[in-house]
């Protein structure tokens, strides 16, 4: 019983960290796919979209290599990291891409222009 607790406790151990480890990989592809799938009438939307979609292939490509060299306290960085990712992606569905046309009435600027230069003639 003295050696069966201790080894049985190492075991347990060792498996949550695989558990959590595989949690991370499937939460990882759920929200890389959810980006690949993001449709929107909003062509900035959609090509952020793209742009994180493209950014995050590689990514699942090493956790899926060194998934099993990768620590508790990564795990859980990156777990926070996915979050955000989450956050975001419902940004997008909501208020559409955080990019936007922006119209800059230059017209002020111009005509401060034009004075500072007949100052200076």
């Amino acid at each position: 019983m003295a050696i069966f607790i201790p080894a049985h406790l190492q075991i347990e151990g060792v498996w949550s960290e695989e558990v959590g480890r595989q949690d991370m990989v499937n939460q990882f592809d759920h929200v890389r796919n959810s980006f690949f799938r993001f449709k929107s009438k909003d062509e900035y939307a959609q090509n952020e979209a793209l742009i994180i979609n493209n950014s995050l292939t590689p990514l699942a490509d090493y956790l899926r290599e060194y998934q099993y060299k990768i620590g508790v306290k990564e795990v859980k960085e990156i777990d926070k990291t996915i979050s955000g990712m989450l956050t975001f992606r419902s940004y997008l569905d909501k208020d559409g891409a955080y990019s936007k046309d922006m119209k800059i009435d230059t017209k002020n600027f111009i005509k401060t222009l034009k004075k500072s230069m007949e100052k200076t003639d």
